[in-house]
């Protein structure tokens, strides 16, 4: 039975001739930019999983090897919303989404006035 020499030493980086190191490193950009985007949260875990099966051949002369690497990322969080139901003038129910812009609608009216900071409002 031989040994591996220097030359022949099998590693995460010539495993698979890269394959390996290569779905390692997607997976890393993958949690990497899981992590930077805002609307996941910053609490949960994220995980890669490298898997490496060696499948020995029976008379031991060698392996089939397989790699699987997968990730375990964070779900983007919920959205909450508000609607209203009600019914309009001909009977038929309305539903209405409750959105900010529409409470507030831009106007160019002169009776739009801007709170400086530091201001009291009366």
């Amino acid at each position: 039975m031989g040994i591996l020499t220097e030359i022949d030493e099998l590693s995460l980086t010539n495993l698979g001739g890269g394959a390996a190191y290569e779905k390692f490193a997607y997976a890393l950009r993958d949690v990497l930019r899981n992590i930077q985007d805002p609307n996941t949260s910053h609490k949960d875990i994220r995980k890669i999983i490298l898997e490496v099966g060696f499948a020995p051949y029976e008379d031991r002369s060698g392996a089939d090897i397989t790699i699987n690497c997968t990730t375990k990322l964070v779900s983007l969080k919920g959205f909450a919303s508000r609607v209203m139901i009600g019914r309009g003038a001909s009977g038929q129910v309305e539903v209405r989404e409750l959105l900010q812009a529409d409470l507030f609608p831009k106007s160019d009216a002169d009776n739009v006035y801007t709170i400086q900071k530091g201001e009291n409002v009366r």
